[in-house]
């Protein structure tokens, strides 16, 4: 893709966080699937501490409730906007530092440390792998043309054992002419995606409403073969 298709995506993120914007996308409590199979997640390590990163985070309450049970959290997000109202409302001392011109948010209580970044540049700022990808609302949100740099950064940093876990969408009855974001990803898209030898687990679904629609959001976990 080019460089102004480049700008135009992250204008398009930066305006959803603007002021006079709608965030009814936005999960006051912590993701039911997550809370519902937590398990599954940390019985992927024999510390009971898991180092996890959340994938273009905005401000979930997610990211507390995974840091309240012991685990170190990293968060990636490109709106400042989101990352201040994420430590004001949790009301989270943190100190902020620069890496390569780029703030990173580190909490001072609580092992939360959010980077302000383009995730498509991730590999620039983070270089150590974790046991835990959370893609909560990433590839779903991102335009089709960045799902494979998407997913290349990624993989960067998945270890041979880490998981991958992802929340989807499907639509019952795709509104017409519906252009997305969030897009309805099948196995089939995410196969072609991912591109390696996967297997992909789906852990539970549950029915919502996007506007008029209704939709299935779905928790799957990729593991290497």
């Amino acid at each position: 893709m080019s460089e102004d298709d480049e700008k135009r995506e992250l204008l398009r993120w930066q305006n959803m966080w603007g002021a006079n914007q709608p965030r009814d996308w936005h999960q006051s409590v912590p993701n039911k699937l997550l809370v519902e199979h937590i398990g599954v997640l940390e019985g992927n390590t024999s510390t009971g501490k898991l180092s996890i990163l959340i994938t273009m985070c905005g401000k979930t309450k997610d990211l507390l409730w995974l840091a309240k049970r012991g685990h170190s959290v990293v968060g990636v997000e490109l709106v400042e906007t989101a990352i201040k109202e994420f430590l004001e409302e949790n009301q989270l001392g943190f100190e902020v530092e620069s890496n390569r011109g780029a703030s990173v948010y580190k909490c001072t209580d609580i092992s939360i440390t959010l980077y302000q970044i383009d995730i498509l540049k991730i590999n620039d700022f983070i270089t150590e792998p974790f046991d835990i990808i959370y893609d909560r609302g990433g590839l779903v949100a991102l335009d089709p043309s960045f799902r494979f740099q998407y997913w290349q950064a990624l993989n960067k940093l998945l270890k041979v054992e880490s998981l991958y876990v992802v929340l989807l969408f499907h639509f019952l009855a795709p509104p017409l002419e519906y252009k997305g974001p969030p897009w309805d990803i099948s196995n089939e898209i995410l196969l072609d995606i991912l591109g390696i030898s996967v297997t992909i687990e789906e852990l539970g679904r549950y029915s919502a409403m996007i506007g008029q629609s209704e939709v299935q959001e779905i928790m799957k976990v990729i593991r290497r073969k």
